[in-house]
């Protein structure tokens, strides 16, 4: 046998230590891991928002014509829960917001859903009077309806199949969260206004804010801005509902005429008339809702008094919004937030926003005073006020 040399041990010392770090690497790693899975399986889930279950109630809904049109539509009966809960919950939906590129128009008396250029139009519910929205994924319309003899009702209605439900009924057009989950409205029982939210499929009716009027969604669904005591009243505050926390925090120097809207990035714009000097601002609220500031002075004359139709871009870096008179008179304007200017956009007669489309490069618009019953168009501009294209003829908003 050939005995080892000094530095045949040498090498053999090196290939036994490089072996065993090795196989220590190896066996840390695998603790790590198996670590890592211990503590992930203990982990607390993140909990899902809910609603205090209240009575359930069976509504049974005919299919409507209306004139020469008729929708095709079946008896529909469905589960809708409309008894209040002294609790509601936070409203925080894990569903993704979607937008569709759905819109919805009134037409000949009815109300229709199509894609924003007016392709795939379909007759979705009859109704000649009564606001509507869609909600932002394009599957459910909410509709004020009055039936013949009946009270005002909101009704919700499956695009696809026309299925219905109802639930009481809303004084003003109701507002979808963004993920498109509930709504929230405003009730009046005489004079008294709340505000309360359902979802989507007429379930989980409960009340949401008493004295309280005008609800708009943020994008996360946690939070609700609203004027406290009634819309009428021009010096009511703005003021945010935290669903998660039951508390409410009223927005400074942000009160009076005044609409608002949460943009896609979470800060709540809001546009007023009648402040210092009478005139009129868009402002904006930061993410805290501890501190406003002004934008952009807004054009007011005797005939333009107040904004309204705020409707931030895609993006958040625009703002369009209407100028309307007592006349129904009505100028729109788009608002770059960044460099702080207001431009005025030319348009055939009386304008009034719709939506921004899908990808924030135009906007769609109904033209003519419908108030003065002129007859009015679904048009599309772009974001800069040029190529004004009709979508569809004869159509008009809520």
């Amino acid at each position: 046998m050939t005995t080892p040399t000094p530095d045949d041990l040498t090498t053999a010392h090196k290939r036994t230590i490089l072996i065993a770090s090795v196989v220590a690497v190896a066996v840390l790693l695998v603790g790590v891991g198996v670590a890592f899975a211990v503590m992930a399986s203990r982990a607390p889930k993140a909990p899902v928002a809910s609603f205090t279950p209240a009575e359930e109630t069976t509504a049974t809904e005919s299919a409507e014509t209306s004139g020469s049109q008729e929708a095709s539509e079946t008896t529909k009966t469905a589960v809708a829960t409309l008894t209040p809960s002294p609790s509601p919950q936070a409203t925080t939906g894990g569903s993704t917001n979607v937008r569709s590129g759905k819109i919805a128009y009134r037409r000949t008396s009815a109300i229709y859903v199509a894609g924003e250029d007016g392709s795939g139009e379909k007759l979705v519910f009859n109704s000649a009077a009564g606001a509507f929205a869609l909600s932002p994924d394009g599957a459910t319309l909410a509709v004020m309806d009055t039936p013949a003899g009946g009270a005002q009702q909101l009704v919700l209605v499956d695009v696809a199949n026309g299925t219905k439900v109802r639930a009481p009924g809303p004084t003003e057009i109701p507002t979808w969260a963004p993920d498109s989950s509930w709504l929230a409205y405003t009730v009046d029982a005489a004079g008294a206004f709340s505000v309360r939210r359902v979802n989507r499929d007429g379930s989980g009716d409960v009340a949401l804010l008493s004295s309280a009027a005008r609800p708009r969604i943020s994008p996360d669904g946690r939070y609700v801005a609203y004027v406290k005591s009634s819309p009428t009243n021009l010096g009511d505050p703005l003021q945010v509902y935290d669903t998660a926390h039951r508390t409410s925090q009223t927005v400074p120097n942000a009160g009076g005429s005044l609409d608002y809207a949460w943009s896609p990035d979470g800060r709540l714009f809001f546009a007023q008339a009648g402040v210092a000097g009478g005139k009129a601002v868009l402002g904006v609220a930061d993410k805290t809702l501890s501190h406003s500031s002004v934008v952009v002075s807004l054009p007011t004359t005797d005939t333009l008094p107040s904004p309204s139709s705020l409707i931030p871009s895609p993006d958040g870096l625009k703002v369009l919004l209407a100028m309307a008179g007592d006349d129904g008179h009505s100028d729109m304007y788009v608002v770059d937030v960044a460099g702080k200017r207001a431009k005025a956009l030319t348009t055939r007669r009386d304008a009034y926003p719709l939506a921004w489309t899908l990808d924030g490069h135009a906007i769609l618009y109904f033209d003519g005073n419908a108030i003065q019953h002129e007859t009015t168009d679904l048009y599309r501009m772009n974001a800069d006020g040029t190529k004004h294209v009709v979508v569809k003829a004869g159509a008009s908003g809520p």
